[in-house]
């Protein structure tokens, strides 16, 4: 048997999460009714697109732009672009701090989706993103934000811990499984994902991907907003196939 290349971080968060899954209308619909409803226009950011979801599904209704700090995210959602004949798309790699320089642009609505925000690890990190996203908005322009509210749960003191297993999923000739693992350490979660190739009876690590993520609370997050010049900052729940909580809010006036 050939040996197989091991699977790249991007590829498995697309497999894991996306690949062959219809999409999530009611996330879809529940989005862009609120775009819609709160945005001055229709010129779209979405400043963490991974692979190109849920962005790619809202391409009929907005003018997308989307940006993505992982090149091989981008590398993907542009595939899959193609592949659903999805034209006149415009992508960046740029962090959140980098939007103005990399991106440009004036944008009615910014959206953060997948609780992309947790990997923001300090406090200076997160107002330094928000402040990111609010620099590409126009006055009056719409964020939206969608996180994991922060965890209660104690430090754990055994490693890593199974929380999810999913599959198994054919992909080409291969079969592969998904196991994520976490371990929660002085408020820092560590999310590890790895994939297994089914051969036989046996199964073999196909890749390996480590997240870390730092719980977000809702009194930070409004501050931070306020203090960068938000207003009208509402929490609301987000529907659909992951269930989080997620901030919007109103840029205001420069002053």
């Amino acid at each position: 048997m050939l040996r197989q290349s091991p699977l790249s971080p991007a590829r498995m968060y697309e497999l894991a999460y996306y690949f062959k899954r219809p999409p999530d209308n009611r996330f879809l619909r529940f989005l862009t009714a609120l775009v819609i409803q709160h945005a001055p226009g229709r010129r779209l950011l979405d400043c963490a697109c991974g692979t190109g979801e849920p962005a790619l599904h809202l391409a009929t209704e907005f003018s997308l732009t989307l940006a993505d700090a992982s090149p091989a995210m981008l590398r993907l959602a542009k595939r899959k672009a193609a592949a659903m004949g999805i034209l006149n798309l415009r992508f960046h790699t740029a962090r959140w701090v980098d939007l103005a320089e990399a991106v440009g642009g004036s944008f009615d609505a910014v959206i953060c989706c997948g609780n992309a925000i947790s990997q923001s690890l300090r406090p200076t990190d997160l107002r330094a993103a928000l402040a990111g996203m609010s620099s590409v908005l126009i006055t009056g322009g719409l964020v939206y934000v969608d996180f994991h509210e922060t965890d209660s749960r104690a430090d754990s003191r055994a490693g890593f811990v199974p929380v999810d297993v999913s599959g198994p999923i054919y992909w080409g000739r291969r079969q592969l499984l998904f196991v994520i693992c976490e371990r929660q350490a002085r408020g820092i979660l560590y999310r590890q994902k790895l994939c297994y190739s089914i051969e036989g009876t046996k199964l073999r690590l196909a890749g390996s991907a480590l997240t870390i993520y730092r719980p977000i609370n809702r009194k930070a997050l409004r501050d931070h907003l306020l203090t960068i010049g938000f207003h009208s900052v509402r929490f609301v729940k987000r529907p659909g196939r992951w269930p989080m909580t997620a901030v919007i809010a109103r840029k205001g006036t420069t002053t």
